[in-house]
């Protein structure tokens, strides 16, 4: 396999998220849910969670708590699943899609799995497996051996939606149970 490791000093705000969101609740939505009192919670269909400027879209989701009954993690999955937080509040949100989700909040990281495209303005990433470490600000990528990865940095400009928010918008409408995003 190999592996790209990149400091996030190249995509100017792949940083720390916005400070606020570990402090806001957790709000989960789906078609159906079951939780079991260790902890685990698994839900399936049009799954939406929402924790501050954290969106994560899925199919299926499950969400594993402490003892505590602190998150330790949330695995997300789809064809394709996605990814959206907001690193500063006057920058264009990181946009990730990938089969495969895997978040640790207290960790502050997250992998991503699974034909892996990561956005932010029109910067891209793409890879097999993406491992984003928020608190350190770095980003490694891995590809099969017969594989590559991929990534396009554009030279600086004034901020815009991007390519990314179109495809979180897309997507929503496709998780939607009417499937026009409402």
């Amino acid at each position: 396999m190999r592996t790209l490791a990149l400091v996030a000093a190249l995509v100017p705000g792949i940083a720390l998220a916005l400070s606020d969101d570990a402090e806001q609740p957790i709000e989960v939505h789906a078609e159906e849910g079951v939780a079991n009192t260790d902890g685990v919670a698994v839900l399936k269909g049009s799954v939406r969670l929402e924790q501050g400027s954290l969106l994560v879209l899925a199919d299926r989701m499950t969400i594993e708590r402490d003892a505590d009954n602190r998150v330790q993690v949330i695995v997300g999955e789809g064809s394709p699943a996605t990814f959206q937080q907001r690193l500063q509040a006057d920058e264009a949100p990181v946009t990730a899609r990938a089969n495969s989700i895997v978040y640790r909040p207290a960790d502050e990281w997250v992998e991503f799995s699974g034909d892996v495209f990561l956005f932010q303005d029109d910067d891209e990433f793409h890879g097999e497996r993406i491992r984003w470490d928020i608190r350190g600000g770095r980003i490694d990528a891995s590809a099969p051996e017969s594989g590559e990865v991929k990534l396009i940095l554009h030279p600086a400009k004034e901020p815009s939606a991007g390519g990314a928010e179109r495809a979180i918008e897309a997507d929503e409408a496709a998780h939607s149970p009417t499937g026009d995003g409402a």
